[in-house]
């Protein structure tokens, strides 16, 4: 069984006569261990790692695509390495694998080293995502959902939004069996499964109380009429009024408009959040392909797909055996539908489809201003309105900041790290800690006046055995604890 250390991003490549396009391909990679160096255990920004000083490795990637259209690949060594119709690389032997990659746009050329390699720079190797995260609430969350459904997950049961479908009649039917539906409900009425124009095709995502977006290369004009479903399956028709797509797309980036809708939703519907543009603060991003959070991603067949977030807007197949049950293959047809994180239980929109295979599209987080100053209002003047609408960030702060460092590292005497958040609140002149579980609910430790204590916050679905410290020193991480021990990190 291999060891994955740390890896990044290969080159990235677009043609030169098409060096005008917003995209390319890139070769994202981890550094499977072969041979050599020391190890240490330590919980790093997100995530518990074996930090290797020294160590051979090699390569082990896949193949992204990003703004470049629909691409096929020609491997020109499999002596080398094979390569899957995904794009994922696995080493037959020493030596350079060379990949023609074709594409809407051009043709290219990538070159991926699979000799070993060495240097005295630490790797580190991913162990496990350090409790208390946002990373580690997204993937024990879908775990957890899975986890919940009688008997055996399948997709033909469990993956599928609507158990009916009748676009004619507008008779929908929500699956109760749906995985995410699981260990508490999210709501999915931003999710559009049928419009004038594309059918099942087309897709698009309610982001206001007014407004939808789904993938510039594959939108609908204006006079479509697009649907939502409410969670009691009562479906609404709204018709497009006004249309703007990204004023700097050029096949296939940035692959977004959105659409001013004839009035605003009825209050059944939720629009989806948008990922924060702070979100690396949260999440770390040189680490994703390794700690795995879970992500949420639609096709045409309105199934509720898994894929493994990587960063951006980029995903890679997950390694879960559980998650793997609900992964499939995006495929022509699939753009415009919306891949969300799970946040609290609410939608958290990433992108809406351009790329098939794992998926890719636009990240949302760098155009949130563009989407609020410029495509809103240019949809609402073509409409003959001025709606004041703009999207919602998701609010990710009750969660550890991986920039600004705003919490503790706990451990529980037996190896288990976790991350506690300071508030910024205060009881007895001292700061208040939360370790989150979920929205509102974890472990709370703070001063009666006389010691540290830990106590449950909220309602969790498991109680916590209380901790003390002998003293009331300053903050936790000075404070010494029977079997517990804080640390800054």
């Amino acid at each position: 069984m291999s060891i994955r250390l740390k890896g990044g991003r290969g080159p990235s490549l677009v043609p030169p006569s098409l060096s005008r396009i917003n995209g390319g391909i890139g070769y994202d990679f981890v550094k499977t261990y072969v041979s050599g160096g020391s190890a240490s255990t330590q919980s790093v920004k997100d995530s518990n790692r074996l930090v290797y000083d020294g160590a051979v490795w090699f390569r082990d990637g896949q193949i992204i695509a990003e703004g470049v259209g629909a691409v096929t690949l020609q491997n020109l060594n499999p002596e080398i390495g094979t390569l899957d119709f995904e794009g994922r690389v696995t080493r037959v032997t020493e030596g350079i694998m060379r990949v023609i990659v074709r594409s809407a746009v051009g043709v290219f050329k990538l070159e991926i080293d699979l000799r070993n390699k060495s240097d005295s720079t630490e790797s580190s190797v991913f162990l496990s995502t350090l409790n208390g995260t946002l990373n580690s609430h997204l993937t024990d969350s879908a775990e957890a959902k899975i986890a919940s459904i009688n008997g055996t997950p399948s997709m033909a049961v469990n993956g599928k939004v609507y158990t009916t479908q009748n676009h004619t009649s507008k008779v929908y039917t929500r699956n109760p069996d749906l995985w995410i539906s699981q260990s508490g409900a999210v709501d999915l009425t931003s999710i559009s499964p049928w419009n004038s124009s594309g059918g099942v095709t087309k897709a698009g995502v309610l982001i206001s109380r007014r407004h939808l977006a789904n993938s510039a290369h594959f939108d609908y004009g204006i006079g479509t009429i697009v649907r939502l479903v409410n969670m009691a399956g009562v479906a609404f028709d709204y018709t497009v009024v006004g249309k703007a797509r990204h004023p700097d797309y050029k096949p296939y980036y940035p692959d977004l408009t959105v659409y001013t809708l004839d009035r605003d939703v009825d209050a059944s519907l939720t629009p989806c959040l948008v990922i924060p543009a702070n979100y690396e603060s949260f999440i770390d991003v040189d680490w994703t392909m390794y700690t795995l959070p879970a992500s949420l991603g639609l096709d045409q067949e309105e199934k509720a797909l898994i894929a493994t977030f990587f960063q951006g807007a980029l995903f890679i197949r997950p390694s879960s055996a559980n998650q793997l049950t609900f992964y499939e293959a995006k495929i022509g047809g699939d753009s415009g539908n919306p891949a969300f994180l799970i946040v609290n239980g609410k939608l958290v929109l990433v992108t809406c489809w351009t790329q098939g295979g794992v998926g890719s599209g636009t990240p949302i987080y760098r155009f949130i201003s563009d989407i609020n100053t410029i495509m809103i209002p240019s949809a609402d003047a073509q409409a003959g309105v001025s709606t004041g609408y703009t999207v919602t960030e998701a609010d990710f702060s009750a969660w550890p900041n991986l920039t600004t460092q705003n919490y503790l590292l706990g451990d529980d005497g037996l190896g288990n790290k976790s991350a506690w958040v300071n508030t910024g609140t205060t009881e007895n002149s001292k700061p208040v800690y939360h370790k989150l579980e979920a929205a509102g609910k974890g472990w709370k430790l703070s001063s009666n006046g006389s010691v540290w204590a830990t106590s449950d916050l909220g309602s969790p679905d498991t109680g916590h055995p209380a901790q003390t410290s002998a003293g009331n020193e300053a903050t936790p991480d000075l404070a010494t604890f029977g079997t517990w021990s804080f640390t800054t990190p």
